[in-house]
């Protein structure tokens, strides 16, 4: 099983929830195993605005998520949004 994270910083935090719903429709691909995206709450400075947490059977199937189509629309919507990006990939 791999685990996939993402956090991001966002430029204008009220878009988050529109952000967040885009995310989640991505749970609907077939080589997604689980997905949940949230708001982060904490108030610390160090904090990010919205977390991404997937899981995936393999890195091809990983790599299946990261090519297809409805992810890349994601990842278009995010490029002017995004002030900044972190990623976690880690084999459980």
């Amino acid at each position: 099983m791999l685990q996939h994270i993402v956090m991001w910083r966002l430029h204008d935090k009220a878009q988050a929830p529109q952000l967040i719903a885009r995310l989640q429709a991505l749970a609907d691909l077939p080589m997604v195993g689980a997905l949940e995206a949230g708001l982060n709450i904490s108030p610390r400075p160090v904090a990010w605005d919205v977390v991404l947490v997937s899981s995936f059977a393999d890195e091809a199937a990983l790599e299946a998520y990261r090519v297809h189509p409805d992810h890349q629309a994601v990842v278009s919507y995010l490029a002017d949004l995004a002030a900044d990006t972190a990623v976690v990939d880690y084999l459980q």
